[in-house]
């Protein structure tokens, strides 16, 4: 399973806190290309204040992953993040 995944918005005491997260994580393949694993949007809680976080329901094989973290909210604007 992938472990729990926390984040932090740095900026939620602006007017447009991040309210969603979109995570995809991509296998590496033998030759470099990708297969997705996940691609899934997370709806932040009211009660997350400056962090959130939340457990993935996939169980990864073994080898390299890549993934990313978007961050959006109710107003359509990419909140910068980061992952904790």
């Amino acid at each position: 399973l992938i472990p729990p995944l926390t984040f932090h918005s740095p900026d939620t005491d602006t007017e447009d806190p991040a309210t969603w997260y979109y995570l995809w994580v991509s296998r590496i393949n033998s030759d470099n290309s990708l297969t997705t694993v996940i691609k899934q949007w997370y709806e932040s809680s009211p009660a997350c204040g400056a962090t959130c976080s939340f457990t993935p329901d996939i169980t990864l094989s073994t080898g390299n992953c890549r993934w990313w973290v978007q961050t959006w909210n109710d107003s359509g604007v990419m909140v910068p993040g980061a992952l904790g």
